[in-house]
């Protein structure tokens, strides 16, 4: 009866499948007679048994569950294993000995999207899943409400997750767990059923059919059983195949996450916000990042399919620890949802460091070989001594094309890990499984390797095991016999229990979207960075402790960091476990010992083993069996013992890497050829002087007395090239930087006229942003508020027990609703729970960023009921706190206020009414490539980025993931904006007429007057959807600092778009384009050279707005062109380009106001209709130094030769000291045409304002010369003139009517007012980009790292400007170094 009690519904179906079997070899009626009686008197008895136990209900049901199995129907396997199909026709294999359902039923498998009625079906589902599979559950972790105690999220596990604490006990239960990653998360979503969120169904332990108390809770009748009754079922598969929409309506989703993504080998898969989170990271990276390096693969239709990006501190890695890779595709491989793949190396520390990462399109041998390419030109060609990869046979056809010298191994743990995933259903897989690591691990020789592998496959007969024989015949790759000669630097895992472990292991899961995983990249960086940088000073900072008396130890304390110290010290310890070393065989130099250690086997047997060592004594050379220093970078114990009997006491230090050593930054920096340096190739300079400025940053790293030394010399060597550069000549390609700014440009002198941030925001507030103070964000928010006319009111905050605040929240006023009164006369609700908010917390670097917003409202917003809030009394009148940003040291105020990368998703969407563009079916939303365009912008890229350090460059991709549009400047175009930002005129000639190349550029006037580049963009087509993406992208690489003045030619597209992004700035069109188009809309009317010459006379002749008004309706009225559609509305935009409107907008000259002047494009003589996109490319380079020779030659020309005067005007002696040759010349026309200004008469005064007439003969229509008035207001006292001519705004100089008035009333010299820093000659104007790091706290090895880093770039961009500043920078540097090296000495 004892044994009867304990029948289960497993030991009765192992019981009645036993039978079964028995009764298989006879077909006689008896037998089977007696089988149906047996099985009846069963069930009878187990009914009576279990109705005691389970109540009627319970029995019941197993008696459904009993009679459903009997109605099964069986099919006679050849392989004695019995085949069942249930009631779904669902095959399930029965082993033949124990009946155990090897198989599982396909639609039980848990997947994402599942939901069930409570948290007990989930959990019992989970339960019976577990059962079928073998294994058991455990509620990792429950979360529950705080006030009602409800629960709403779970994770199940298998209960092999994790590892058991340790417990200070004298005797410790077994470890039975093994951190299997097998797990369900769920919660409860708003429709109150329980949601499946995440999956991972794979384990890394064998599954067996144990009974677990799990599975035993299923019949103990506290909790709901898994029904198998037609009902019951049918409801479980309505609970199990719960099918999740997509959030973007686009349907149901598959079981599977990865089964629904559509894996195109030639195009990237992206999801919406994919590409507009690519792209904000790429700006902010490359914004923050000096020398960030990307680029991205587009196919032949233009669609994304492979990205490529390395940060500059993984840059320099390369240099370091770039001998050995570890390339991981394990996300790829295994369908995550991101398809990363990254490339990792080992530091100093036997650390994992970053080398580099991409998003791939699929695992196509294209692929892989694009990214080992993109990778290689980012490193300059150095490829790798060793790759360890996964087994993949187009990885491996990919590095034997690109790196076909290094040695490609395979990961043995990779290949470990698989064992039970390719193994775990054969017999005797145990046995099997430990017979293969002991092929693995234990064997020194390559006959024993092939003895004991050989052994293994006729004992359990696996000979014809597919994987084990594709195994084999890889094993040159991956056994660890075959790899004695590799050089893997702790990287090979072969000693058991060592394993690759994924770099972002901890930061992506299988379902986790892109978006979220930039946001984490940064952050997994940063953590590795500090790791590194901590393990850096505690190998400096502290000795580590010796454990034996070994001089080896001794040795090597003083020289390893302290992670390698640990590893060899172990090493040293063991050396006490070889009892013996025995000299073998003497062959010449080289003799052969035999060294005897005593190991650990099987449980806790040790047996001795040995182990042969080659020892040259005249070499100094030795080498174990073991091939210890060849796997992990430092001699074995075997090898010690061996020099240490021969009397050595130091280890040779061919035995000591450089790669290990506490100051392996500073002495060894790897040198590809800099010693050979060719004095003409500016490429080579540029990488001799940055490898010699590394090692400078490495040193400032390693406290705070390094870091201050290198500040400051950083400071004075470039003072002291400053003074190189006034003696020597420039290259003839670059700049002639000879100035030091000592006053204000002319962007900061008119910046003040725009009321840039006058206590209001230009942009809402968006996730990114980052204050100083509380105070400032809370101000922020306000003024936003009552700019759209709502209140603010402080939600939430939050307080550490210090009482320091460390996060908040700021909602609408409306949010929310009051509380319930028990007044009499309650108040009105006033509230409507209103989702406006901002939530803000401090970060890190003591600043607080806003990290999630909310801008839409549920009620109406009016900016005339703001001043009735009382959040907006704090800022109003007087008190308004001014947030101008014009200083340099709101540069970084300006990123993070003005800079706003706005989402795809997001409230301020770019996108296109539909009316407008959605009916296209064009190329509006795709960029025409041709044939070879593709690679031609990507290497262009890669070459730009490899020059410049701090080039800027991002890509724009439609919803398709099709190349849209384009952006880049390099650091001269950045840099140039800063000094002649205030007007900015973008040439869209090429994209309006429809040439080969669709070029918009960005174009300035620099201090001669000529045209400087500030930008280029190719785009799809004119749309406002990729104007406003192309003005925002240029926006973003000018850190948010809009121009006063734009130019433009006329377009409603255009005018809609610098609407949107620039809404402050003065928005011109180019006169010298409309006038080029006169012939074209008007050549074909009667008179035209009349309405010409009218229409020329109105534009030119006019000073007053009355005077154009009257000849522009003479000329429509006279020539009956009053309809004309271009002339209605050229008159409709008037204000935007006729000179008369325009005088008080500053242009500098960029805009013709003469009818003989013209403005050419930037690329007009290297750019025609018909040229290519890849000869435009081509071109490119010459183009700007074409440009820039021009500006050195002004420079010159300025700098060294004497201008001749034309009169003898003080005015024209004074600013010969001051301004650039070119543009003295033009006002010396002015001073010239004083003489022609006869008549100067005062009209009337008021008050301090004097009204003068100025007369004076102009020339008009050819040769006839007319007289004409001209008035002047001045007053004496501010020295202040202005002429209705308008010339200086339109110039940037005073006129000659103006100067007749200073003249008259004695005044000698130009008023300070008038002479604008834009035009000085003796401005230093250097063009390497600033990158400001004020804030940072110098106390954190990170910081420290960062801003040196930026700093030395300054030192190597003034460095390869020419021979001369080459040599100088060589020095310096090395001076530098030097300073560093006597303060570490002095610390010591």
């Amino acid at each position: 009866m004892s044994t009867r009690k304990k029948l289960t519904p497993l030991t009765v179906k192992r019981t009645h499948h036993r039978h079964l079997r028995e009764s298989a070899a006879g077909e006689t009626l008896t037998h089977r007679i007696y089988l149906s009686f047996y099985r009846i008197l069963l069930v009878f008895e187990i009914v009576c048994l279990l109705t005691l136990k389970l109540g009627n209900k319970g029995v019941l049901r197993l008696f459904q569950m009993e009679i459903g199995s009997l109605n099964s129907e069986q099919v006679q396997d050849p392989d004695s294993n019995v085949i069942a199909t249930d009631r779904d026709g669902v095959l399930m294999e029965l082993d033949a000995e124990n009946c155990v359902r090897e198989g599982k039923k396909e639609f039980v498998a848990p997947a994402i999207g599942m939901e069930f009625e409570s948290y007990e079906d989930a959990y019992n589902y989970y339960n019976c899943y577990a059962k079928e599979l073998g294994f058991r559950v455990r509620v990792k972790n429950s979360w529950f409400k705080r006030n009602s105690k409800e629960k709403y999220g779970a994770v199940l596990c298998c209960s092999s997750q994790g590892f058991k604490r340790i417990k200070d006990v004298n005797r410790l239960r077994k470890e039975t767990r093994t951190g299997c990653p097998a797990m369900l998360r769920m919660r409860l979503v708003d429709s109150k059923r329980w949601r499946i969120l995440e999956v991972a169904l794979e384990h890394n332990h064998l599954l067996g059919t144990k009974m677990y108390k799990s599975m035993k809770k299923m019949t103990s009748g506290t909790k709901r059983k898994s029904q198998t009754s037609s009902d019951a079922e049918n409801q479980t598969i309505k609970l199990y195949r719960a099918l999740v929409i997509d959030s973007g309506g686009n349907g149901p989703s598959n079981f599977n996450a990865t089964e629904a993504r559509n894996d195109s080998p030639n195009q990237l898969n992206l999801k919406k916000g994919d590409t507009q989170a690519i792209y904000n990271y790429l700006c902010r990276m490359q914004l923050t990042n000096p020398n960030f390096f990307y680029l991205m693969d587009i196919n032949d239709d233009g669609r994304l399919r492979n990205v490529f990006w390395i940060d500059a501190r993984s840059r320099v890695a390369c240099g370091y620890f770039g001998d050995v890779i570890y390339f991981d595709n394990t996300y790829l491989a295994n369908k995550f949802e991101i398809p990363l793949v990254a490339l990792v190396g080992i530091n100093h520390h036997g650390q994992a460091v970053l080398l580099g990462c991409a998003l791939l399109a699929g695992e196509t041998a294209e692929s892989y070989i694009w990214l080992f390419k993109a990778w290689l030109t980012c490193v300059s060609g150095r490829s790798p001594q060793t790759i360890i990869t996964d087994r993949c046979n187009v990885v491996q056809s990919a590095i034997a094309k690109v790196f076909p010298s290094c040695h490609h191994c395979f990961g043995l743990s990779l290949i470990i890990k698989k064992v039970p995933e390719k193994l775990g259903g054969s017999r005797n897989y145990d046995a099997i499984r430990k017979a293969l690591l002991k092929a693995v691990y234990e064997t020194l020789k390559v006959i024993e390797f092939e003895a004991a592998w050989g052994y293994m496959i006729h004992r359990f007969g696996i000979g014809d095991h597919e994987w084990l024989q594709s195994l084999y015949d890889d094993r040159f790759r991956w056994a660890p016999v075959y790899l004695k000669d590799t050089s893997f630097s702790g990287m090979s895992a072969t000693r058991p229990g060592e394993t690759l472990s994924p770099f972002f292991d901890k930061y992506v899961h299988k379902q986790t979207p892109l978006k979220e995983f930039l946001d984490k990249y940064e952050l997994a960086l940063q953590k590795k960075h500090k790791e590194e940088a901590l393990a850096d000073i505690d190998s400096r900072s502290s000795s580590p402790m010796l454990k034996t008396r070994c001089s080896f130890e001794l040795q090597l304390s003083k020289i390893y960091t302290r992670d390698i110290f640990k590893k060899f010290q172990f090493e040293v310890e063991e050396m006490y476990s070889c009892f013996s070393t025995t000299q073998l065989h003497i062959d010449g130099p080289i003799i052969i010992f035999l060294v005897k250690e005593r190991v650990v086997a099987d449980g806790n047997q040790r047996e001795i083993r040995d182990y042969e060592v080659l020892y040259n004594r005249t070499a100094g050379e030795v080498r174990c069996i073991c091939s210890c220093f060849n796997f992990h970078g430092y001699l074995c114990r075997h090898a010690l013992c061996v020099l240490n009997f021969n009397g050595v006491e130091e280890i040779p230090s061919k035995y000591i890497l450089a790669r290990w050593k506490k100051d392996y930054k500073r002495l060894y920096i790897p040198d590809h050829g800099s010693n050979n340096v060719d004095g003409t190739d500016r490429m080579q300079w540029f990488s001799q002087l940055y490898r010699s400025a590394l090692q400078i940053v490495e040193e400032g790293v390693i406290s705070l007395d390094h870091y201050n030394v290198a500040v400051q010399t950083f400071e004075e060597s470039l003072k002291r090239m400053d003074e190189v550069s006034l003696n020597t000549e420039p290259a003839g390609d670059d700049d002639a930087d000879g100035y030091e700014i000592e006053g204000d440009c002319a962007m900061t002198e008119f910046v003040s006229q725009t009321g840039i941030m006058q206590g209001e925001n230009p942009l809402p507030p968006e996730a990114g942003m980052e204050f100083d103070t509380y105070e400032d964000v809370y101000y922020f928010y306000n003024c936003y508020a009552k700019q759209h006319g709502f209140g603010v009111r402080v939600s939430n905050t939050w307080y550490r027990k210090s009482k320091e605040r460390y996060r908040g929240k700021l909602s609408c006023s409306s949010a929310g609703f009051k509380k319930k009164s028990d007044a009499n006369r309650p108040r009105p609700e006033t509230r409507t729970g209103c989702p406006a908010m901002v939530k803000f917390r401090l970060m890190e670097s003591n600043r607080w960023r806003i990290i999630e917003v909310e801008l839409e409202h549920n009620h109406l917003i009016s900016p005339a009921s703001g001043k009735f809030y009382k959040s907006h009394k704090s800022i109003g009148g007087g008190t308004k706190r001014s947030l101008q940003l014009d200083s340099a040291e709101e540069v970084q105020k300006i990123r993070l206020f003005r800079t706003v990368i706005v989402d795809s998703e997001g409230h301020r969407s770019i996108d296109v009414d539909e009316g407008e563009s959605g009916s296209k079916v064009d190329y509006s939303n795709q960029l025409r490539l041709k044939e070879g365009d593709a690679q031609a912008v990507q290497n262009f890229f890669s070459r730009l980025q490899l020059m410049d350090p701090d080039f800027f460059y991002v890509v724009d991709l439609n919803e398709k993931g099709c190349l849209r549009n384009l952006f880049w400047a390099d650091a001269r175009s950045r840099v140039a904006y800063t000094y002649f930002s205030d007007v900015v005129a973008i040439d869209t000639t090429c994209l309006e007429n429809k040439f080969e190349v669709p070029l918009v550029s960005f174009c300035g006037v620099n201090h001669h007057g000529q045209s400087v580049l500030l930008g280029c963009g190719l785009l799809a087509s004119g749309t406002i959807e990729s104007y406003t993406w192309l003005f925002r992208a240029w926006l973003t690489c000018i850190l948010g600092r809009p121009p006063q003045a734009i130019i433009t030619d006329q377009c409603r597209t255009l005018q809609t778009a610098i609407a949107d992004v620039f809404p402050r700035a003065s928005h011109c069109l180019c006169l010298s384009q409309i006038m080029h188009k006169i012939p074209e809309n008007l050549g074909g009317l009667f008179e035209y050279e009349a309405i010409k010459a009218a229409f020329i006379r109105a534009v030119h002749y006019s000073f007053r707005v009355e005077e154009f008004e009257a000849a522009w309706e003479d000329m429509v009225q006279r020539h009956g062109i009053r309809d004309h559609n271009w002339l209605q509305a050229l008159y409709e935009d008037r204000k935007q380009w006729v000179p008369v409107y325009l005088r008080d907008i500053f242009l500098a000259g960029i805009s013709p106001m003469q009818p003989s002047e013209v403005v050419s494009s930037f690329f007009e003589e290297f750019l025609v209709k018909s040229t290519p996109l890849k000869d435009f490319l081509d071109k490119y380079d010459e183009a700007l130094q074409t440009h820039h020779q021009l500006e050195v030659l002004a420079d010159l020309d300025s700098r060294n030769s004497s201008y001749m005067f034309k009169s003898g005007s003080h005015f024209e002696l004074q600013l010969s000291e001051l301004y650039t040759n070119d543009i003295l010349r033009k006002f010396g026309k002015e001073v010239e045409g004083m003489y022609s200004c006869f008549s100067t008469r005062q009209l009337n005064v008021d008050g301090p304002l004097i009204k003068y007439t100025v007369k004076e003969q102009t020339e008009v229509d050819g040769n006839r010369r007319e007289m004409r008035d001209y008035e002047v207001l001045y007053n004496p006292s501010e020295m202040e003139v202005l002429c209705i001519c308008g010339m200086f705004n339109l110039k940037g100089y005073l006129c000659r009517h103006a100067l007749s008035i200073l003249n008259q009333n004695g005044v000698q010299e130009i008023p300070a007012l008038y002479i604008l820093s834009r035009w000085r000659k003796d401005i230093k104007r250097s063009y390497v980009y600033d990158h400001s790091c004020s804030g940072i706290d110098i106390n954190n090895p990170v910081h420290r790292y960062d801003h040196l880093y930026k700093c030395i770039v300054q030192v190597v961009e003034e460095g390869r400007k020419s021979q001369d500043r080459y040599k100088v920078a060589l020095q310096e540097l090395n001076g530098i170094l030097n300073k560093l090296c006597i303060t570490e000495d002095c610390a010591l």
